[in-house]
């Protein structure tokens, strides 16, 4: 019986008592089910799957800022030639356009990779593999 046990058994530390073994095993049942095979795979597909709606994300964003620095600085010219203005329209239309390939492009190889990653090391296992991952 370790210390601890011992305290809430002998009551030295008011109604405190120790967690029923129900709870213990409910834990253990829920951590050995997550060290699963099939379970690490789909919570691995879906952590490539966030990944992959971030970096698209990212890449239409910076295509956005890029095609709006390009456009303040030719407004920023045209204004000082005193030729006509440069529409915002001109330049951001082309620029969503150009966004919305690029980050489907990269958002879609970063998928394609994360998950031929995740069924390749996780082939050799089925759904009713009793096997942990980590075990030799």
């Amino acid at each position: 019986m370790s210390r601890a046990e011992a305290r809430c058994v002998a009551g030295n530390e008011g109604d405190l008592k120790a967690p029923p073994r129900q709870m213990y095993n409910s834990n253990v049942a829920r951590i050995r089910r997550s060290l699963m095979p099939a379970h690490a795979a789909h919570v691995a597909a879906a952590l490539w799957i966030v990944l992959a709606v971030i970096v698209w994300n990212a890449v239409f964003d910076y295509q956005i800022v890029v095609a709006g620095r390009l456009y303040v600085h030719a407004a920023a010219a045209a204004a000082q030639a005193g030729s006509s203005y440069a529409r915002v329209d001109d330049w951001m239309r082309p620029a969503i356009t150009r966004g919305l390939w690029l980050a489907s492009a990269a958002a879609g190889a970063t998928l394609m990779a994360g998950l031929l990653g995740v069924r390749v090391a996780t082939g050799g296992f089925s759904r009713d593999s009793p096997e942990a991952i980590g075990k030799a």
